[in-house]
């Protein structure tokens, strides 16, 4: 690319002589000569006239040295020719200049000003000897042999196999540069590395030690340790105050027995456990899906979840011996107490009717959950059912044709519903533990198209950041290619879940539902949609394939953002609102354990993407097509034999939904949808500030309806729930007071936000809307 220059305004690939405001390198240096020489004139307007009455002069000595090129839309802009260029080696009467200032070389200067930028220095010649010092780049260039940069990658996306084979390979030599996520952070041994670059601060200094540790481990090496701090919160607190990263506190790793939430979660999977090994010893069969073990079987008027209830309820001895050896003991008694293990509480509490959220009815509302997702696709399959024999029966055979589609639809759907896993299903539903069970994890297939590599990655994600990052347009790097999402995993006989969901245009409250797009808004009784639409959950993976494109330096595309949705609370009644003080005011919180969570993307530009539920095959919405129907058929199947298709394509989002804890902040205080947004922005940046992870906890609003102010929904992130709600209502002010002072703090306009603020990656779609003064408003309310 040849860069060329032009009298004034800047762009792309173009020089600008004079600069459009302030200086530039040429005006500055023009400056210290006149003033070096005690010439008075303007500089500008000398630089200028050297332009046009100089170079720009078709009778100048430059024509010559100077190449002219006309570019449409940018005039005529000038280049240097370099047929022109000449190179002289050095000589005792042609030795460079250097300033002992700045300390830079150079070979041409007038009236011995330095022509660094900005160096108010004055040159003088080098020595004769210049050429026998010790200077250290000189010994860089001239004395060391160069060596080639071999660079590997090594994540959690390779096979276990060959990233294996990369690490050998780098100890070995072979290999003498890895880039790395956080696979490395513990207990891999590399061999001497020299340099370590982070291209982000940690989230801790435990992480910190873990990952410049791996420098100079070797006796008599030197280590290199970079961390580049990114404009955020986090890594500019801590570029400000390096040492209490570096010199930091690593906290003690402690695995607290005081939870009673976790460890009753534990006895339900031990009681499912014994349950099962007892079936599988009286010759049963193992229950390994939600079919199985939920639907009543024809004829006997219970189903399997009934002997378990049954059987729990008789009090077993085995099972009794087995809680009461894994339930705390000595001083963490009251946890056992608590959950009534020497009584049988615990089992009470289980399958109890859900008359309190957080105590009661965890496998009761499982089970009826279960059931009645079997029984409503059951039940719309039999009028499907009853509908083609009456059509049948009057010899219409076109609409009987087009019901039997429908019937395989339903057909596919339940039993997608009922071959659920059982431990997956339990795990989503916080029966059992949910850490430990990868219940959320999708992976992107990718077709071989005889592409060796292909072999070597594993591509998996959580779902709820695979709905973005597996999307049609996104690009996913590994083993240094890139590979393009092509459409979603079908299995056979199996359906693709769809939801309808909208936003009420009168309160903004959040829906999601199964059935048809009929809407009322269940906080106002609206009518009236402000957004809206259909998703698809994928729940079976993604396709994908290697994409023609190689790799660069930028980033790879993401089509979409995941937008966090509060959906319900999965229980009878919703959880008991509670007062605490916040400062001199009194707020309400409420607290709890099965918060449904909705994730969505609808693409980049919010219109979806286009799906076909029978192929699976999924793209990107063309351009001028977003919003209305796309009714074209012609679309290869993702597979590798890419045989035709003759289905409609749909425009839909990608969704994900979860049970985890949540805490819902009712302030009690005037304020709009966008101050909300603002506050609740400062309250998940402070998170940090009382040990937890951005990451790890997110964020949205409710509303209480069109009148009312919204309550702020703070959600563990972890589905399931791993502590971090209840670290957020156990430090509340804590929490508000880390958050006014992160919004006092800052450096940006009180009118808008930045990175260091309220602005995330996570939450840029609504960075229009977050300002800084609507927070710091709200946030002073509660200080005393």
């Amino acid at each position: 690319v040849v860069t060329v220059t032009r009298l004034e305004q800047s762009a792309y690939g173009i020089l600008a002589w004079l600069p459009s405001a302030g200086t530039n390198r040429r005006l500055e240096y023009l400056t210290k000569v006149l003033s070096a020489k005690g010439i008075e004139t303007d500089a500008r307007q000398l630089l200028s006239d050297i332009w046009t009455k100089v170079l720009d002069g078709r009778a100048s000595p430059w024509a010559r040295s100077l190449t002219r090129h006309d570019r449409r839309g940018q005039g005529q802009v000038l280049s240097l020719d370099p047929e022109r260029i000449t190179f002289e080696p050095t000589s005792e009467s042609h030795r460079p200049f250097t300033c002992p200032k700045c300390r830079q070389i150079w070979w041409r200067t007038v009236a011995n000003v330095c022509p660094t930028f900005k160096c108010d220095g004055v040159v003088e010649p080098l020595s004769a000897d210049y050429r026998s010092g010790s200077e250290h780049y000189r010994h860089l260039y001239e004395d060391l042999a160069p060596i080639s940069l071999s660079v590997k990658e090594h994540t959690g996306q390779l096979e276990s196999g060959y990233a294996a084979e990369i690490q050998q390979k780098f100890i070995d030599g072979e290999i003498n540069a890895l880039s790395c996520s956080t696979t490395f952070e513990l207990g891999v041994d590399v061999g001497d590395v020299q340099a370590v670059l982070m291209k982000n601060v940690p989230p801790t200094p435990a992480n910190y030690v873990q990952r410049a540790g791996r420098a100079g481990r070797r006796a008599g090496t030197a280590a290199l340790v970079v961390t580049f701090a990114q404009r955020r919160n986090h890594d500019l607190h801590y570029f400000a105050h390096p040492s209490a990263m570096v010199d930091g506190v690593v906290a003690t790793p402690i695995i607290s027995l005081e939870n009673p939430q976790i460890v009753r979660r534990h006895l339900h999977a031990i009681a499912l456990a014994e349950f099962e090994k007892n079936v599988v010893s009286a010759g049963g069969e193992w229950h390994k899906e939600v079919g199985q073990f939920f639907d009543v079987a024809e004829g006997t008027g219970e189903a399997p979840v009934d002997e378990f209830i049954s059987w729990l309820k008789s009090h077993p001895k085995e099972l009794g011996d087995a809680v009461r050896r894994v339930a705390p003991r000595g001083e963490a008694d009251r946890i056992a107490n608590i959950l009534g293990v020497d009584n049988w509480g615990w089992v009470d509490a289980l399958i109890a009717p859900s008359d309190h959220e957080e105590s009661y009815g965890w496998l009761t509302r499982a089970t009826d959950d279960a059931r009645g997702d079997i029984a409503e696709v059951k039940s719309e399959l039999a009028a499907v059912i009853d509908r083609i024999q009456q059509l049948n029966r009057l010899n219409r055979t076109s609409q009987a044709l087009q019901q039997s589609k429908r019937m395989n639809v339903l057909q596919r759907e339940q039993d997608t519903i009922q071959s659920r896993q059982l431990i997956s299903y339990l795990a989503q539903r916080v029966v059992i533990p949910k850490y430990g069970f990868p219940v959320d994890v999708v992976t992107m297939d990718v077709l071989s198209d005889g592409d060796v590599g292909s072999s070597h990655i594993d591509l998996s994600r959580d779902l709820r950041i695979g709905i973005s990052e597996f999307a049609p347009g996104s690009q996913v790097i590994a083993d240094g290619k890139y590979w393009e999402p092509i459409g979603l995993r079908r299995p056979p006989s199996k359906h693709l879940s769809e939801r309808s969901w909208a936003t009420c245009k009168e309160c903004n409250a959040f829906q999601i539902w199964r059935g048809t797009d009929d809407f009322t808004c269940e906080i106002c009784g609206g009518d009236k949609k402000s957004g809206g639409g259909k998703v698809v959950l994928p729940e079976f993976g993604f396709l994908g394939r290697r994409s023609d494109e190689t790799p660069g330096e930028a980033r790879p595309m993401r089509n979409g953002l995941s937008i966090t949705h509060f959906s319900s609370y999965q229980s009878e009644l919703p959880p008991e609102k509670k007062p605490t003080m916040l400062g001199n005011r009194t707020v309400q919180y409420s607290f709890s354990r099965q918060g449904q969570i909705t994730v969505i993307n609808t693409g980049k530009s919010g219109a979806g993407f286009r799906v076909c539920l029978s192929c699976g095959r999924a793209e990107e919405v063309p351009t001028g097509q977003a919003r209305r129907r796309l009714d074209d058929k012609s679309h290869s199947r993702p597979n590798s034999r890419q045989t035709e298709c003759d289905q409609h394509f749909r425009t839909m989002g990608f969704g994900h939904q979860y049970l985890t804890d949540v805490v819902e902040l009712d302030l009690g205080v005037p304020m709009d949808w966008a101050k909300a947004q603002s506050t609740l922005a400062a309250l998940l940046a402070a998170c940090p500030d009382i040990g937890i992870t951005r990451d790890d906890v997110s964020g949205t609003l409710r509303s209480q309806g069109s009148n009312k102010a919204p309550t702020l929904i703070l959600i563990d992130a972890v589905p399931g729930g791993a502590g971090h709600a209840t670290k957020i209502r156990e430090h509340l002010e804590d929490l508000v007071s880390s958050a006014l002072r992160i919004v006092q703090n800052c450096d940006c306009g009180v009118d808008s936000s930045c990175y260091s603020c309220l602005r995330t990656y996570g939450n840029q779609t609504l960075h229009d809307d977050l300002v800084r003064g609507d927070s710091l408003d709200i946030l002073r309310l509660f200080t005393p």
